[in-house]
């Protein structure tokens, strides 16, 4: 499932629940420290060789 900007953006300002904000935050920072993660791996991988 791949949410656009202007999606994310409405879920961490949804106004009727703190549990659909705290989800959406949770996913958020899921998606963007996986995507550092494997970066690094993969910099560590070509560089190893």
């Amino acid at each position: 499932m791949k949410l656009t900007v202007k999606q994310m953006h409405g879920l961490l300002k949804h106004p009727d629940s703190p549990y659909i904000r705290a989800v959406s935050f949770c996913s958020l920072f899921f998606i963007l420290f996986y995507s550092i993660f494997m970066n690094v791996m993969l910099h560590d991988a070509v560089s190893a060789h």
